[in-house]
């Protein structure tokens, strides 16, 4: 045996009794969400309302807890959904008013769905070896919005969901940022049996969405024209 291999040898032992430093894929789970605030702007078409309607209205969560539920990560991606949430307000004008967002809840047939793509996990936090959400550190993520609102017209809701995002965000749930969509979309109110759309009418126009959270906070959507809320959060890991 040369000196060369003796001295490598130590080393060549050494490393072979290190453990992998491999991250375990993040694992599904809820996130509840039980104090959400946030403000609707409506726009109403004057065949509805004599001279029209454009008010905003302050919305906080009511049947908590909202849920967020992410399934386990595939590659780089997460799928996420928003399961339900619910929030009030009062509008002078079309008084009390509620807005869900959820398959199932009501005139929205279809989930709203989003991912996390491009994530990255950090080796340093204690959770990497076991795809504890912790050991998240970047990602993109974004949501396409479907929601109800139920006012003294009836129920309105979008057909066409709205795309928040995709925005960078560097936990789970994201810390504050926005999830900034441009699209101005119409408004519908359901006529008639509710889940037949055949007969429904355009009332107004859905605005720009976007989602702010407090600091602290795990704000879901936000709309700027029609809806916008943000959600503070409260996290228990599934």
């Amino acid at each position: 045996m040369n000196i060369r291999t003796l001295i490598a040898l130590p080393a060549v032992l050494i490393l072979a009794g290190l453990p992998d430093a491999e991250a375990a894929t993040i694992v599904a789970g809820d996130d509840l969400l039980y104090s959400t605030t946030g403000k609707v702007t409506i726009t109403i078409n004057n065949a509805f309302i004599p001279g029209g309607l454009y008010e905003v209205i302050d919305l906080v969560q009511i049947n908590p807890p909202a849920i967020v539920h992410r399934d386990a990560q595939v590659g780089t991606t997460i799928d996420t959904e928003i399961v339900s949430l619910e929030l009030a307000g009062t509008s002078s004008t079309l008084g009390p008013l509620t807005v869900r967002v959820g398959a199932g809840l009501g005139v929205v047939e279809g989930p709203t769905l989003g991912q996390v793509t491009d994530v990255v996990q950090n080796p340093a936090d204690p959770g990497f070896p076991t795809g504890d959400p912790s050991s998240f550190q970047s990602g993109k993520s974004y949501f396409n919005a479907l929601f109800e609102i139920d006012t003294s017209l009836g129920v309105a809701y979008n057909k066409i969901p709205h795309q928040l995002g995709p925005v960078p965000i560097s936990s789970l749930p994201p810390d504050p940022i926005y999830y900034p969509s441009p699209a101005s979309l119409p408004l519908w109110l359901d006529i008639g049996t509710i889940g037949d759309h055949s007969d429904d009418v355009q009332i107004g126009m859905i605005g720009p969405i976007f989602h702010t959270p407090e600091p602290d906070s795990y704000a879901l959507i936000a709309v700027a024209g029609l809806l916008g809320f943000g959600v503070y959060r409260r996290r228990v890991r599934g």
